[in-house]
């Protein structure tokens, strides 16, 4: 719910906005929508202000490409929490903390170089399906019942 109250960050004022909990009626945030999903929320107004009087809103984009091809921006943090904003090419959008899921992004690639990214993927399937096939055809049903066979061979108990 819209409080009539605005707050000032950056030089430009948001509206402040007073949002219960669904369980719990008796308690309410004061909530500012600074936008690219950075809510800024407290327990009183003036706290509000205090967590907000030192931020400077801020636009940036970081293009990068992650190791299977995908290709993302990274448009901003979270203004509560830190979290990397990302909006992928295909448009959705979501927070990361740290760089959990892109800590291996490369810098924007070139399409040259996502053909040579997208050959090396097929390569290391296809070193990946022959390594497991190797084994397969050669490995133990059971190694437990292998086990056996060769103490049995041996002569009976193992020592």
């Amino acid at each position: 719910m819209d409080t009539g109250l605005t707050i000032t960050v950056s030089g430009k004022a948001f509206p402040v906005h007073l949002e219960t909990h669904p369980k719990e009626w008796d308690k309410a945030t004061f909530t500012l929508h600074l936008g690219e999903e950075n809510d800024v929320s407290a327990d009183s107004f003036r706290q509000l202000e205090q967590k907000v009087a030192d931020l400077r809103l801020v636009r940036f984009e970081l293009p990068f490409t992650n190791r299977i091809g995908q290709d993302g921006m990274v448009t901003g943090f979270h203004a509560t929490n830190g979290n990397m904003l990302i909006r992928w090419a295909s448009g959705k959008t979501e927070q990361t903390y740290s760089s959990s899921n892109i800590n291996d992004a490369m810098p924007r690639l070139s399409d040259e170089d996502k053909a040579e990214l997208r050959k090396l993927i097929a390569d290391v399937r296809d070193a990946q399906k022959a390594w497991n096939d190797f084994v397969s055809a050669r490995q133990f049903e059971s190694v437990r019942d292998a086990a056996d066979e060769a103490r049995r061979l041996a002569g009976g108990l193992s020592a």
